[in-house]
């Protein structure tokens, strides 16, 4: 940016100064607003803290307070004490204050960027994530990616500000490579680079910006896709391109969960195929924006005609569900089904009649599953069952799910990553996690066929009886199409995480999981933490609906559980429920979690690339 060549000008010195600079709330747009907001509420506690007074005293450093100028009118009704020093936007140039200040304390504001980008350190103070970002995403993994340290309480904002204090205001190595991730260069030379970049310019691919970005072209295409032959032109032109077009060699197309997610095994191989650096694209299917930063990547939504011609000449594909059925592959493409969990209800051609599927649902499946050429495994026992199920004969890659790799991580890294999901989630800290995870049912669908989820969790009275200790996480089948409604007077206990990216961070987090039939068992099984099984229709799925590959009874490495009281029950007397089942547990873990040894994405990816 052009501002940056005063930024990197040396013509301030620094002070013993730490900046508190916050930025403005579109909620707040008068004083009745203000008065009742945690922002207010939250800035004036932590301004008072004695801690700053003994700062400001006793170490000789100036802390100065600075507002937004949308909320410069507001000044008045902050409670700001004489050792800290009042400056207005306009009255000093931001960039003087950045230049000259140790430390900046900000929330989400963008000059935390150019302040990092001098080295120094930055706490960001997030109190209010979820309402400040509201419906729309960050462009960024902001735990992971934002160039300082995140806290979410005036505790913690202390705490950081008073190691930095200690440490002369020195920033850590780890957060300064994080900074270098968003800027190129650091110099005075930026206006003359976007002088020449604009002189030299020349537009590159001009049909390809009409297609792309001409509001015309675009509403004639989504006309074209919602037209009842969209999907004939689209199986022709698959067709056409597996018969006569190149394969290329380098292209990779990645799919989970339908195209509504980034994440599971497939999201593991990726990762481990970004370490490798020999040249290979990546196509990712996604139906939501995903902040990749990775220029080998190309992201299309599932069904577009991009989708339609990467599968048709691509050398890899790799997903954890399937491809529509009617899509054909190139004899030389390479198809990696990684699956999405053990199974313990029996599947596909292990089932004797389907509740809620047309008739041609087996057969349309395995065509599908025709197309797969290896099949990962995280055990002998699910090895088995997958060549029953699906009448598989090819290479199984018996190495673990990649997704569980997770779960071996070093402990220091699995406890900071356990930190960055409960903020993000606006956990407290001091609550433990239960996650209810079920699975659909076959039978419960709507007049459109679509999964329905009938929670007979009776949350109220968890509430009661558990809210003090725990918070709940709810978390739905993929499938499931209706919108759970959590009661306003189950807030700040009942966590509705249905749409949370990625549910092996909810794993991490969790201190106890209820699930019924579902294959979360055998993952969160990695954990080795307790398993509750809330089975309140066991005889009616068990004999009705799937029926199991093992002996669910005599191996469920927790309690079979029918009702909300017995539920309750066992988790205020876990301890003994962990004493009853530690036998079960440890031979439930042996013959199901077998392969699993935190390296499984490395080993299909040294295999097949």
């Amino acid at each position: 940016m052009a501002r940056f060549d005063e930024l990197f000008n040396d013509n301030v010195d620094t002070k013993e100064q730490i900046l508190i600079i916050p930025t403005w709330r579109d909620w707040i747009t008068n004083i009745n607003s203000l008065l009742g907001s945690d922002y207010l509420r939250n800035y004036n506690t932590l301004l008072n803290k004695p801690e700053w007074k003994n700062i400001a005293k006793e170490k000789n450093i100036d802390i100065v307070f600075c507002l937004h100028p949308n909320m410069q009118s507001f000044i008045e009704y902050f409670n700001i004490p004489d050792y800290i020093k009042v400056i207005k936007q306009g009255e000093v140039d931001v960039q003087v204050l950045i230049k000259e200040s140790k430390l900046m304390i900000t929330d989400y504001s963008s000059v935390a960027f150019d302040f990092s980008f001098l080295g120094k350190p930055v706490i960001y103070y997030q109190f209010d994530r979820d309402l400040f970002l509201g419906s729309l995403p960050s462009h960024l993994n902001m735990d992971e990616e934002l160039p300082g340290r995140i806290v979410d309480s005036v505790e913690g904002v202390l705490e950081a500000a008073q190691y930095y204090v200690d440490h002369s205001f020195e920033n850590e190595q780890s957060i300064i490579n994080r900074t270098n991730r968003f800027i190129a260069y650091k110099d005075t030379d930026n206006s003359k680079r976007i002088y020449q970049a604009a002189k030299t310019f020349k537009r590159k691919n001009k049909i390809n910006d009409l297609v792309k970005y001409d509001i015309l072209s675009q509403h004639i295409l989504t006309r074209f896709r919602k037209n009842s032959k969209y999907f004939d032109v689209m199986s022709y032109m698959n067709k056409f391109l597996v018969k006569f077009a190149k394969i290329d060699p380098k292209l990779i197309v990645i799919e989970s969960n339908l195209g509504k997610q980034v994440t599971d095994s497939p999201k593991m191989i990726y990762d481990q195929l970004k370490t490798l650096n020999k040249g290979y694209k990546i196509v990712w299917v996604t139906n939501k924006i995903y902040p990749f930063d990775d220029e080998n990547v190309v992201t299309v939504k599932r069904l577009s005609p991009e989708y339609f011609k990467y599968l048709s000449i691509a050398k890899y594909w790799i997903n954890n569900q399937n491809f529509p059925h009617y899509i054909e592959k190139k004899k030389e493409t390479v198809y990696i089904q990684t699956w999405h969990g053990t199974p313990l209800k029996k599947m596909l051609n292990d089932v004797e009649e389907f509740s809620g599927r047309d008739e041609g649902y087996i057969d349309r499946i395995n065509h599908s599953v025709s197309k797969w050429d290896y099949l990962v495994s995280p055990s002998p026992y699910a090895t088995q069952c997958f060549k029953s199920a699906f009448n598989f004969k090819k290479e199984m890659l018996e190495v673990g799910y990649p997704r569980n790799d997770v779960f071996y991580q070093d402990k220091n890294e699995l406890l900071n990553k356990q930190n960055i999901i409960k903020r993000k989630l606006s956990i407290p800290k001091d609550k433990k996690v239960i996650l209810y995870a079920p699975t659909f049912r076959d039978d419960e669908v709507s007049a459109a066929k679509k999964h329905l989820i009938n929670l007979k969790l009776n949350l109220y009275q968890m509430k009661q009886n558990l809210g003090d200790e725990y918070v709940l996480l709810l978390r739905p089948h993929i499938i499931i199409s209706n919108n759970i409604i959590i009661d306003k007077s189950l807030e700040h206990f009942v966590y509705n995480v249905a749409s949370y990216e990625d549910i092996s961070d909810l794993y991490l987090i969790s201190d106890i999981c209820i699930t019924d039939y579902s294959s979360v068992m055998f993952d969160f099984a990695n954990t080795r933490k307790p398993l509750l099984f809330f089975t309140y229709d066991f005889e009616h799925y068990k004999d009705n609906l799937r029926g199991f590959y093992m002996n669910f009874e005599q191996e469920a490495p927790g309690p079979l559980l029918r009702d909300n009281d017995a539920l309750i029950d066992a988790i205020t007397n876990l301890d003994k429920v962990n004493e009853n089942y530690s036998d079960k547990y440890d031979k439930f873990y042996n013959k199901f979690c077998s392969y699993e040894h935190g390296d499984a994405a490395k080993q299909i990816v040294d295999k097949l690339f």
